[in-house]
């Protein structure tokens, strides 16, 4: 069984946790774990977001990169359901912000490329 107070595995006999020295009430209690499809929606928008965010600004290609920055967002979006760990917690947000901004600077890069395609072409 886990304690109650700090979380830490401790002997289902024991009275007392042996690390804080909290007492044991006797009721054999789990460990909390965060669902798994919550840490794969959270690892998968830190991967999308770095992905994205790395290739933004290639005019074309940045722009194609919207089919992962918007399922980043989602599962980073997702992902914060399970933030009561904290790793999924700085994944999904890792991930939210790096798909977000990605997304912007995408159109950003494209927009750029456009104007400077519309004045080149007036040479």
């Amino acid at each position: 069984m886990y304690c109650r107070n700090c979380g830490k595995k401790i002997e289902e006999v024991s009275n007392f946790c042996i690390y804080c020295g909290h007492a044991v009430d006797g009721i054999i209690h789990k460990k909390q774990t965060v669902p798994r499809v919550w840490s794969v929606f959270a690892k998968l928008s830190k991967i999308f977001g770095i992905v994205c965010i790395s290739t933004c600004w290639i005019p074309f290609f940045g722009l194609s990169m919207l089919s992962l920055s918007v399922p980043g967002i989602v599962f980073g979006a997702l992902g914060r359901k399970g933030s009561a760990d904290k790793t999924v917690g700085s994944n999904s947000i890792i991930g939210l912000i790096l798909s977000i901004i990605s997304t912007v600077l995408a159109f950003v890069f494209y927009i750029l490329f456009i104007v400077v395609m519309m004045y080149l072409s007036n040479f």
